[in-house]
């Protein structure tokens, strides 16, 4: 693992965005109480094979089950994957298992986040690096260095939301995601659904976004929405709630799954 900072940014553009990481870290990335729940949990993402493991991920696993949508978006070995809003690394680690020593995850996390999240990387890290998962600092709407093209594929695991209230320019960023895939290449996105399938108005709120609102900025960017997930749904949901505290709830999630076209 390769932690990659680059140049300060501009204060002006990026201002305000530094009060508001520990609220993206905690609803990306909080501690989540496991509800009843009889869906499998892969045994390749338990403590006692894995030593990159930390206390938060047993209750996350309950909750977001990445083997489920790893098999969904089709993951698989070789692959070249990133990451935006990758945290203190819970799914870039699943996702660099899945991807083996062949392929490679980049985990974006934006150039403010760097001091707020260097000692939850530390006690990922205590034990030596995470195999295949680099670690890389940039705007959100700047996501994609240059060595890192071309893609196999972009995940965005309940961040979407935040990209609403924080300074980001999405139609950019999906643009240049858009660019650094291959054709054929796909985007993941998972987030917590809001009562209105068109609103962004509760991405600050109440951390959530409507999926529709979600699938008309990515077919903008040129994208193609090719399947959809009912793996994560929770229809007792009112979606009307904060979608992120401490125990997390069990919320209702969209799970979409988008390519970039394949050439002629």
């Amino acid at each position: 693992m390769r932690l990659i900072k680059p140049e300060p940014p501009d204060p002006a553009r990026l201002g305000g965005l530094l009060a508001l990481a520990l609220v993206l870290f905690a609803c990306g990335s909080s501690p989540e109480q496991a509800p009843p729940d009889q869906q499998p949990i892969s045994t390749a993402l338990m403590p006692s094979t894995n030593p990159h493991r930390v206390p938060l991920d047993a209750p996350r696993d309950a909750l977001r089950h990445p083997d489920l949508f790893m098999d969904f978006a089709g993951v698989r070995p070789g692959q070249r994957i990133l990451e935006i809003g990758g945290g203190d690394g819970y799914t870039a680690m699943a996702l660099a298992q899945r991807a083996g020593p062949r392929g490679s995850v980049i985990a974006v996390n934006p150039p403010q986040w760097h001091d707020f999240m260097a000692p939850y990387l530390a006690r990922r890290l205590e034990h030596g690096p995470l195999p295949g998962v680099t670690f890389v600092e940039r705007p959100f709407d700047d996501p994609v260095r240059a060595e890192d093209k071309p893609l196999d594929l972009v995940v965005c695991v309940l961040i979407y939301h935040d990209l609403l209230y924080l300074d980001v320019d999405r139609a950019q960023m999906n643009r240049r995601l858009l660019e650094a895939l291959k054709p054929g290449g796909r985007f993941l996105v998972i987030d917590h659904a809001a009562a209105h399938s068109h609103d962004t108005s509760v991405g600050g709120s109440l951390h959530r976004i409507g999926r529709n609102s979600v699938v008309e900025e990515l077919r903008a960017a040129g994208f193609v929405l090719i399947d959809e997930s009912d793996a994560l749904r929770v229809p007792e949901d009112p979606r009307t709630g904060l979608a992120w505290s401490d125990p997390q709830p069990r919320t209702d999630r969209f799970t979409l799954l988008f390519e970039r076209p394949k050439e002629p």
